[in-house]
Order: structure tokens, then C-alpha cells, then sequence
């Protein structure tokens, strides 16, 4: 069922809910996200008309020609969203929901990401990648605040590399089935169920997760190797982390 048309107000309720509490931002930067959002132009005065009138129910608040949500508006938005989500930037959407998310689940997070690198999703309209480094270093997930500062610069997946810093063997076997346009949802997790089943009959005991979107990640433990006497990883070629061909 497709949900009620946006506003313009809406389109400037969501660019605005997307930062962080207390941020305020220029009415430039707002008309600019406006008239993409909504699909046609507005003046820097029916912009400004919008966010007075917006300020004068309570939902924005006005510093020095610069404005930002306020509480009330937060409140009202977590709910307005569900009427008109389909009607909104649906990337802004998806940050806006990892940011209300993501702090409530953070130890969870922190215990996955401890002593291990992370690639970092990133999205903005029309825009995205996977950010594995930050400068010269490899990003490390290690506080409440480190997670924040990914939300605030609109990272949405937080994927732990599948061995530990110093490491070159993994102990983690993570596979991904995704439904398709040839493969239904259903076919799909009988597939991830038949896996799970493979995969426990070589001691690997597998727990199965749903994306949220359109498939099942499987996740097990492996436990630490037992290579044959003499054996040693051949670096040569092989990147961070990499395990190399080895040798005997």
C-alpha cells in the first residue's frame, strides 16, 4: 500500500533529522536538499517561510539565520515518517534509521567489532561505498563514540572482518544467501536451512541472521587450525590480514 504524499515541510523535517541533536545548519543547505528532494525549485524566502512556520509549531528551532530539529520535532518526525515513507529520500531514510538504531544495540556491536578491523558502509543520495581505512590506518570500532561518529558522517553497516587484528586465519565463516529475481524468499531460507545442516555435520555450529531486506547471513565459529607439522604462510602477494598460499 503506498503511503500518504510528502510535503515540503516533510522533505525539510527529514534533511534536518538526519544530523545530529543540536546541529544547526544553513537555509542554504536546506533549499538545496528541498528542491531536489521534492522536485522543484524554492526560493531562499519560501524557504525561510517553510522553517518559520515550522518553528512556529515547535518542530525547529532558529540560531543566527541557522536552524536544527527540536526535540519536539524529533518526536513528531519518528512518527510522521511511517505515513510518508515512501514518499521521502530514501537514502536519507535509511541513515535516519541506522542512527536511531544503531545506540540502542551498541554493546552488541562492540562486542562483534572488538579486536578486529571494520569496513564501514557509507551512504548518501545517489552515493555509496564501502570505507575500509580512514587516512593511512585500518578503521577499529572500539567505543559508543566511535560508532557515533560513523552514524554522523552517514555510515550504515558496521562489517567486522572475519579474523582478529595480528591474525592470518579466520575464525569466523560467514556465508550470505540473498533471495533474487530466481530464487524466492521462501526457496531461500530452505536453502539457508539445508546449509545450516551441511555445515553442522563438520562441527560447525551455525547461527542464521535476517538482513532485514531480502536474504539470511550464516554465520559459525571455527576453532584454530591444526596445520601440518613445518607449515608457515607465504606472505608473498598477500595484503592485510591476507592468508597468502603457504608452504610446507
Amino acid at each position: 500500500m503506498r503511503g500518504l504524499p510528502a510535503s515540503p515541510a516533510d522533505h525539510v523535517l527529514m534533511t534536518l533529522a538526519i544530523k545530529r541533536a543540536g546541529k544547526f545548519v544553513d537555509l542554504e543547505h536546506i533549499r538545496e536538499k528541498l528542491c531536489r528532494d521534492a522536485g522543484r525549485e524554492f526560493t531562499p524566502e519560501e524557504t525561510k517561510n517553510l522553517l518559520d512556520s515550522l518553528a512556529s509549531r515547535g518542530l525547529v528551532q532558529e540560531r543566527d539565520g541557522e536552524y536544527a530539529l527540536s526535540p519536539a520535532g524529533r518526536d513528531f518526525f519518528e512518527r510522521r515518517w511511517r505515513e510518508i515513507r515512501d514518499e521521502l529520500n530514501q537514502d536519507y531514510l535509511k541513515v535516519y534509521r541506522a542512527k536511531r538504531y544503531y545506540p540502542q544495540v551498541s554493546d552488541v556491536i562492540l562486542d562483534f567489532c572488538r579486536d578486529r578491523y571494520v569496513s564501514v558502509f557509507r551512504l548518501f543520495t545517489g552515493r555509496a561505498w564501502l570505507q575500509r581505512k580512514l587516512g593511512p590506518k585500518w578503521i577499529t570500532i572500539k567505543s559508543e563514540e566511535d560508532i557515533q561518529y560513523w552514524l554522523d558522517i552517514h555510515g550504515i553497516d558496521f562489517i567486522p572482518y572475519i579474523h582478529r587484528i595480528g591474525s592470518d586465519r579466520p575464525d569466523w565463516l560467514v556465508i550470505d544467501f540473498d533471495a533474487g529475481r530466481k530464487v524466492s524468499f521462501d526457496q531461500t531460507k530452505k536453502v539457508v536451512a539445508a546449509a545450516a545442516d551441511v555445515l553442522a555435520g563438520y562441527g560447525v555450529e551455525p547461527a542464521a541472521k535476517f538482513s532485514g531486506s531480502r536474504g539470511f547471513p550464516l554465520w559459525g565459529t571455527l576453532q584454530p587450525p591444526h596445520p601440518p607439522g613445518g607449515y608457515a604462510p607465504d606472505r608473498r602477494g598477500g595484503g592485510e590480514g591476507g592468508m597468502g598460499r603457504g608452504r610446507r
